[in-house]
């Protein structure tokens, strides 16, 4: 399945009010109502899939946290902007001319470069603390909630039971577009 997915890191007691806070924090926002909440992953790799068959979800046991930080790896590197933003630095570096698309394509790789900066001065990326193409729920990315967001929601980060969930939602309005999964 193709489809553009957004991972939002919240603390909850329980999948269901991880799920509905991600919800109230999407209807914060405009032009979210083409977005599904498809599943969670709680940090101790319990599965919760909330939209079986009509959306992307965390349906195996190999759909832990470390492989989604690992899809986040990919996110952040192995966009095709990544890869064509390093060819054409290859390439200018042979040649003098440049065509006007390649400028274009590395003013978004500059973008994406310094969107991705925080993790890769830290060397890595923290899938519960750091986030990339935050709120932009039309890309790949992280979005953390966990202290609130603009729903205004937190939980005590200091019980046990207050648990970080990853959150997958797919935004089914670009799914053609979609460049990874």
């Amino acid at each position: 399945m193709s489809a553009i997915l957004h991972l939002v890191i919240t603390r909850a007691y329980g999948s269901t009010e991880a799920c509905q806070r991600v919800r109230e924090e999407l209807s914060q926002h405009p032009n979210t109502s083409y977005i599904n909440i498809c599943g969670c992953v709680r940090e101790d790799n319990n599965i919760t899939i909330t939209d079986p068959g009509t959306c992307y979800a965390p349906n195996s046991p190999d759909h832990t946290v470390d492989f989604f930080l690992n899809v986040v790896k990919e996110w952040m590197f192995d966009r095709p902007v990544v890869l064509k933003g390093r060819k054409i630095i290859e390439k200018l570096k042979m040649e003098h001319e440049t065509p006007v698309a390649d400028w274009r394509m590395l003013q978004a790789y500059a973008a994406h470069m310094l969107e991705i900066k925080p993790a890769i001065e830290k060397g890595k990326f923290n899938i519960w603390t750091d986030t990339f193409f935050d709120f932009d729920f039309e890309i790949n990315g992280v979005t953390n909630i966990a202290n609130g967001g603009t729903a205004g929601h937190a939980n005590d980060p200091n019980d046990p039971s207050n648990m970080f969930y990853i959150v997958i939602i797919e935004n089914n309005a670009l799914r053609l577009r979609s460049n990874v999964f």
